[in-house]
């Protein structure tokens, strides 16, 4: 099957850019799953309630470095400034919703469209794990051509931006 979309699911940004290496930009769209965290759990708590009710100002809290969802445990690095306090949250929050809220629409327009994607997880889940989020995309988009690629088996890297380029190399090569 070829692809019209690449789109990465997570759990963590390293998918992105090793997409953008293998795929022309226009087929790798922005996702909301480029820019945080997302523990398999809350990318099926995505599907299963429309994207709605996952980046409520409620849930945010900011126990380090990033502010994360508490409900959820996803981690959001990248919608709020580096070193922000717990009071600047609110802040920032207007603009980061809106984005949020955007990235949103654009990754369920995808899964919600007639073209061919592939989905890209940026580790390497167990099998059930994989099992159960592609029951959760049929779910979501009983009409939607996808295939659902496990993250790279070879790629051991803990860094979640970089990792292995030759791996990914390797493992993106079938779909190019």
């Amino acid at each position: 099957m070829d692809f019209d979309v690449v789109l990465s699911f997570g759990p963590d940004c390293r998918a992105k850019p090793k997409m953008l290496r293998a795929f022309p930009r226009e087929t790798c769209p922005s996702s909301v799953f480029d820019w945080q965290v997302t523990p398999v759990r809350a990318l099926r708590f995505y599907l299963a309630n429309d994207f709605r009710d996952t980046f409520e100002r409620a849930d945010l809290l900011l126990p380090g470095p990033w502010v994360v969802n508490g409900k959820l445990r996803t981690n959001h690095m990248h919608a709020f400034p580096k070193d922000i306090s717990p009071d600047e949250i609110d802040r920032y929050y207007p603009e980061a919703r809106a984005r949020h809220d955007h990235l949103c629409e654009n990754t369920r327009a995808i899964l919600q469209g007639d073209r061919r994607v592939l989905i890209c997880m940026s580790r390497r889940l167990p099998l059930y794990r994989l099992w159960l989020l592609r029951l959760s995309i049929r779910r979501y988009a009983p009409d939607l051509r996808f295939r659902l690629l496990n993250g790279p088996a070879n790629d051991r890297s803990r860094n979640i931006w970089t990792g292995n380029d030759a791996a990914w190399d390797r493992h993106l090569a079938p779909f190019v």
